[in-house]
């Protein structure tokens, strides 16, 4: 047939301006640069070049009062005028620019319309590949901005580049996400042609019955939503499906159709093109009359909007009408007449090939003009680069040869920092070993003393007590003697301070239930009149390794004795927590404190605390001032001793 039934990729060429007001209303002068932009709209159809020549005097005007909006579209349209006139490579660089300007004011519509007519032109040179990116670069930016109906004609343009591909089954899923954006954003346009389009795939794989419903759907969207571009279409292809079917009437009855949905729109040549498609189904119908009149009209009508492909068409059809009729003058008149015709657009087709050519011919001779030059240039630089190369290279070796010097240097500087590190390492090692071996072997005898304590004199004040109790009760007299409940009483507390003595020797609570309940109970036990010793745990508390938990009892049992013997203090606070594989004991007092600048920090007391806190991989952290109390941070690393200690306790 004579017209195409897919329907050309959208080419986004006019924003409206008026839009532009509300959203980009800026300075009182930009009302002027509207109206502008009015007026080169309207002489974009009569005389491009004016319209060329207006754009660029308002980008001028608009970027003396700031308003980026009037450069962004000046140079949009600019890019399109380019597009019309087949200067593709201008156009896109126009398009490039518009989007430099739409960006920073955010203008989503004028980014995706630009991103598209580039897409197009890549389209147009059957640059595919090209193409595709851009329109799906489109189609990105849309939904950024949430321009649903942009992105769903994005998809739409995506769809006939596959098509041309001979990809149909991409081609149709594009369509279709064309059709679900263009429904979500109730735009009956693309909606409509989506269909259309979809239709035409099914009839490409040869299914026609298929092709029939999709063209059905689109122009009952066309009719709900009385959009005549989209009922032209559908009813046009429907006339032609009923063509390929022999079935002329309907197929007259539905193109007459489109061509009422034609006039309605009042595009001349869109109306005129219609017209010999029907003439043809009113002649293949035998009403050759009607055929005549409607040929007769679209010639008449073609040859003022100066339609050659339009009045062509018409001629080969009266002459076939002719031919039928057996009249063979007709016939051979309108034949003759197609020829010339045929042979006048060819002519100008080739004046317009030759003219085209001779530009590029012109534009290579620059070019090759140009590549001397550089050549030229290139060979003198090439010049100056071999001595500058050499130079370089001579620098370059020079400056390696420094470099490995260097790196000789520090890697035996690092290697004697390493080993005196390692050295350092293993003393400290030695050290820490050794004052483990020197805390087990207090530990040892330690426990020895309060067995001995416990079952050796702890018992035998027991017993020697249990002995003058029974004394006492056989002879009441034993009441009367002075002294005698005294030193019954005298016994009874040394027992209970051997006892004492032996826990804090070797607590049993610390074994069995770990560090927070010997820590309380210690706390507990040592309280008196003139000191409280309030114990507090924060989170909890897990075990450890047995060496650790009582190397920390034994540092926090000093800490606090310290406290009682020489601070003075009223109130003391043992504070254990563990948090983030750390282990933290605070102890502080409110008593006489001490200058540390006046003290020595390596005492013996200090300095073997110290050596325990390291041998643990902890550190230890002094607080104290005259008169206002003395505060000892303690922090160890427990991971590993946290690891040890579940098999330990196994």
């Amino acid at each position: 047939m004579l017209f195409k039934r897919s329907f050309c990729f959208y080419a986004v060429c006019c924003l409206s301006v008026g839009s532009a007001t509300t959203v980009y209303g800026q300075k009182q002068d930009s009302n002027s640069v509207k109206k502008l932009l009015d007026s080169a709209s309207v002489l974009i159809d009569i005389d491009k070049q004016k319209a060329l020549n207006l754009y660029q005097t308002i980008i001028t005007t608009s970027k003396k009062i700031n308003y980026p909006f009037g450069v962004a579209k000046s140079l949009h349209n600019t890019g399109i005028i380019n597009y019309e006139l087949a200067e593709y490579e201008k156009a896109r660089k126009f398009f490039h620019e518009a989007i430099a300007q739409y960006r920073p004011i955010k203008h989503g519509k004028g980014i995706s319309s630009c991103l598209s007519n580039i897409g197009n032109t890549y389209q147009l040179q059957d640059k595919s590949d090209s193409a595709l990116l851009y329109y799906q670069k489109a189609v990105d930016v849309s939904q950024q901005y949430g321009l649903t109906e942009s992105a769903g004609r994005g998809y739409s343009n995506m769809g006939m580049v596959f098509r041309k591909l001979k990809q149909p089954q991409k081609a149709y899923d594009y369509y279709l996400k064309a059709f679900q954006l263009a429904k979500k954003s109730k735009d009956s346009t693309t909606m409509g042609i989506a269909l259309i389009n979809q239709g035409t795939i099914m009839d490409d794989l040869g299914k026609k019955e298929e092709f029939y419903q999709k063209q059905l759907e689109a122009l009952k969207i066309g009719e709900l939503s009385h959009n005549n571009y989209v009922m032209k279409l559908a009813s046009f292809n429907i006339g032609d499906y009923f063509g390929t079917k022999k079935d002329y009437q309907s197929a007259i009855i539905y193109s007459e159709r489109s061509l009422q949905y034609s006039l309605l729109m009042g595009i001349p040549y869109e109306t005129e093109r219609i017209k010999p498609i029907i003439a043809r189904f009113y002649f293949l119908s035998g009403n050759y009359k009607k055929a005549e009149s409607m040929l007769f009209d679209a010639l008449e009508q073609s040859k003022k909007i100066e339609a050659s492909d339009i009045t062509l068409d018409c001629y080969t059809i009266l002459q076939e009408l002719y031919e039928t009729k057996n009249d063979f003058k007709q016939a051979y008149k309108y034949q003759k007449l197609a020829k010339e015709l045929n042979d006048k657009i060819f002519n100008e087709t080739q004046v317009k090939t030759i003219h085209e050519l001779e530009v590029k011919y012109q534009t290579s001779e620059k070019d090759k003009q140009l590549t001397s030059n550089k050549l030229q240039i290139a060979e003198k630089d090439l010049q100056i680069q071999w001595r500058n190369t050499w130079i370089t290279i001579t620098i370059s070796v020079i400056g390696l040869l420094l470099t490995i010097v260097l790196i000789t240097y520090l890697t035996y500087q690092n290697r004697q920092k390493l080993h005196k590190q390692k050295l350092i390492a293993l003393d400290k090692e030695k050290e820490v070993q050794l004052l483990e071996a020197m805390i087990n072997g207090e530990e040892k005898e330690r426990t020895r003393i309060a067995k001995d304590l416990h079952d050796g004199v702890g018992g035998m004040l027991s017993a020697a007590k249990m002995h003058f109790s029974v004394i006492k009760n056989e002879n009441p007299q034993m009441n009367n003697i002075q002294g005698f409940d005294t030193a019954l009483s005298l016994l009874d507390e040394s027992a209970t301070e051997v006892r004492k003595t032996s826990h804090n020797l070797m607590p049993e609570l610390l074994l069995t239930h770990g560090l927070k309940e010997a820590l309380a109970l210690f706390c507990q036990r040592i309280n008196n009149p003139l000191t409280y010793v309030e114990f507090v745990a924060l989170g909890d508390i897990p075990r450890f390794k047995q060496s650790f938990e009582l190397s920390v009892y034994r540092i926090v049992q000093e800490l606090v004795n310290n406290v009682i013997k020489h601070s003075e203090a009223k109130e003391a606070i043992v504070q254990i927590s563990c948090h983030d594989e750390l282990l933290s004991i605070t102890v502080e007092d409110d008593g006489k404190g001490f200058n540390q600048n006046g003290t020595s920090k390596n005492g013996i007391g200090l300095s073997s605390l110290h050596s325990r806190v390291e041998s643990f991989n902890g550190s230890m952290k002094i607080d104290s001032e005259e008169k206002k109390g003395t505060t000892i941070y303690l922090e160890f690393d427990i991971a590993r001793l946290k690891v040890l200690a579940s098999s330990e306790l196994a």
